[in-house]
């Protein structure tokens, strides 16, 4: 389904943030991003979302080649949702109905689908009770909840989570995994970027590790028993 060729990319133009990334990831898999802080996941996420351009290198989504024309991103940013650490960089309506009907109805849908999406996204998150709740009201784990559900509205084909537990209480953290769960089960593609070692060791079942731009490692759960790798990627 994707398929990264020799993907370099800077920011600056000077220093490269992303070396040489090679990284292929077929429908349906559900992979963690590891790494500490500045390793480059958030730059691998953005890239996947056609957000970061690179400046060498091929990115194929479904066998296609990414131009970064306006209309293949568009098609691509609706194939590859993206629910950031940082709900309030998402929320972009002033009430939380609003906010989740905002990407379907930017897709063009019909106002029927718009609804029956809309209202399965939300059961989904557990916030039916809140759809009425300006969201500068709601708190930290609150505004998450309908992060998430804004990207779900949209039934995008891959769906990127980045720091997802942060804030949750064990309640949401609990549904966060029966959510995984349903989402793995409807064959979509789960990418997930985490300091939540025990949460991955539990979750995942590929983890590609990053440090400094690079993938250093891509493999299964055996990579967490590599001493020297956990200590490389500062994750030990």
């Amino acid at each position: 389904m994707i398929n990264l060729k020799n993907i370099n990319f800077s920011y600056d133009g000077k220093r490269e943030t992303l070396k040489d990334i090679n990284l292929e990831i077929k429908k349906g898999e559900y992979l963690f991003l590891l790494g500490e802080n500045g390793a480059g996941k958030s730059s691998i996420m953005l890239l996947l979302n056609g957000i970061n351009k690179p400046f060498k290198g091929e990115y194929f989504f479904k066998n296609k080649p990414i131009d970064y024309k306006k209309k293949t991103l568009k098609e691509l940013r609706s194939k590859v949702g993206i629910v950031f650490q940082d709900p309030d960089m998402q929320l972009v309506a002033p009430d939380v109905i609003s906010d989740v009907e905002f990407g379907p109805l930017n897709l063009g849908w019909d106002l029927e689908k718009v609804k029956d999406s809309v209202k399965r996204a939300m059961e989904i998150c557990d916030i039916i009770h809140l759809e009425n709740r300006e969201c500068h009201t709601l708190s930290y784990g609150e505004k998450r909840r309908v992060a998430i559900a804004g990207v779900l509205a949209m039934d995008p084909e891959v769906i990127i989570f980045d720091e997802p537990t942060t804030w949750l209480d064990p309640y949401h953290q609990r549904e966060f995994k029966n959510l995984l769960q349903e989402l793995k089960e409807e064959g979509k593609t789960i990418i997930i970027s985490t300091h939540d070692m025990p949460f991955a060791m539990e979750n995942g079942e590929r983890y590609i590790f990053v440090k400094k731009g690079e993938i250093v490692a891509d493999g299964g759960r055996h990579l967490f028993l590599n001493e020297k790798l956990m200590e490389e990627c500062r994750l030990k």
